[in-house]
């Protein structure tokens, strides 16, 4: 009996002798579980009171909460920057914006500029395009993030309405040619500055000297007709407000406004600046090439896109800051043929246009209006065609209706005969 009784032991009010052993083991096992978190319990509060360290939970950042939000207003800053200034940073985004932004003024004349006055342009523009709020974080290792990423995307975008999604629209009948890179090579190399080689060197192309940007499609540049062409133009006029704006111009020289969202609204683009100019006559010169990236330097032609549109936006800046005439009035068609105003930041005020460019401003009123009489025309024309859809359901209803009846009439006859 007392063999027995010691062989007894109680596990709460559970005697473990009248459970099955797979119960028994359950209990004794969650019994030590707690003995032992117990025990470590009671040596982590005799080594606080040893020590006298008391280890608080770590808080997070007090600007943690506003990353993200900051982010995606980074994101949508930097399309911006990418539509309007330039299609690439200097240096890596981690790299560059660790700089300090300097103050004082930069020289006049670019062509003594080192890299590091114009990493500090860069940094300036993107500088002003930002909120307040923002210009802090510029050094911080998200916004170089962020940043980054929404031009890299904008850049994408570029690429993928200027080769595939858009071409047709934005390029004519270059884009019969566009089916791959040995036939944009055979086709559109003249365009975009090709340079036979001699003498067993490579091929080069010309950034400045090229058909594609020059008004009457030389192929030396003469600054009264560079950056004039129509194509880099219509390029420019895809970008802001998509292909279908781009064919309207192409075509009909039309400012075309289209539904919904687009970049032109979306990012309040409301005059030419020299990196609409810069970019559109890269992405035209790219779009026509045998490159199949849109990178800073092209794979296959060796074509240093970048410092391309360095080039351009060093001779618009430098001749706006000197006021240069025809640099002046450039600005002032460009403005004409995207927006369709002469309220030109850089290309003058509407009085002076209208003075000068009468004859212009008269041309572009009748584009107007005639754009208003056709996008009419097509509502009269939808309108006509749904009630016409509509009478010819009415009609097929009721001679359906007028057949079975008749059908019926027929074989109520043939019953009665």
């Amino acid at each position: 009996m007392s063999s027995q009784r010691q062989s007894q032991r109680l596990i709460g009010n559970e005697n473990i002798n009248s459970l099955p052993s797979t119960q028994e083991v359950d209990l004794i096992r969650e019994r030590e579980v707690q003995i032992n978190a117990l025990q470590a319990q009671n040596r982590t509060l005799r080594l606080r009171d040893v020590t006298n360290i008391i280890r608080p939970r770590p808080s997070p950042s007090p600007s943690d909460d506003h990353i993200e939000p900051a982010a995606q207003r980074v994101q949508t800053v930097a399309p911006s920057y990418a539509l309007t200034h330039h299609l690439w940073l200097r240096q890596s985004a981690n790299t560059l914006f660790r700089h300090d932004i300097t103050v004082g003024d930069l020289p006049v004349d670019r062509s003594t500029w080192t890299e590091d006055d114009r990493i500090q342009f860069q940094l300036r523009e993107i500088r002003d395009l930002l909120p307040d709020e923002l210009v802090p974080h510029m050094k911080t290792s998200w916004f170089a993030e962020h940043f980054n990423r929404g031009m890299r995307q904008q850049v994408s975008n570029d690429s993928t309405r200027n080769r595939t999604a858009g071409h047709h629209q934005i390029f004519g009948s270059f884009a019969a040619h566009f089916a791959n890179p040995a036939s944009r090579l055979a086709h559109l190399r003249d365009e975009i500055g090709f340079r036979q080689g001699v003498s067993g060197e490579r091929s080069t192309y010309d950034a400045l000297n090229m058909k594609l940007h020059d008004s009457e499609g030389k192929d030396n540049y003469d600054i009264k007709t560079a950056f004039r062409g129509t194509l880099p133009k219509t390029c420019a006029v895809a970008r802001i407000r998509g292909a279908a704006s781009a064919e309207a111009f192409r075509t009909r020289g039309a400012v075309h406004i289209p539904r919904g969202e687009y970049n032109q609204r979306k990012y309040g683009i409301k005059h030419t600046t020299p990196g609409m100019i810069a970019a559109a006559i890269t992405i035209s010169r790219w779009a026509l090439s045998s490159d199949n990236e849109l990178s800073a330097t092209g794979a296959e032609t060796g074509i240093e896109y970048s410092a391309g549109m360095d080039k351009y936006l060093d001779i618009l800046h430098e001749n706006l800051q000197r006021k240069t005439p025809s640099i002046v009035r450039l600005f002032r068609d460009w403005d004409l043929a995207l927006y369709g105003t002469f309220e030109s930041v850089h290309g003058g005020t509407a009085a002076q246009a209208a003075h000068t460019d009468e004859d212009s401003l008269a041309e572009v009123r009748r584009q107007a209006q005639a754009e208003r009489e056709e996008e009419a025309r097509e509502e009269v024309e939808r309108e006509a065609a749904e009630r016409e859809a509509v009478e010819r359901e009415d009609a097929d209803h009721h001679a359906a209706a007028a057949a079975a009846e008749r059908a019926q009439n027929d074989r109520a006859w043939s019953v009665e005969v």
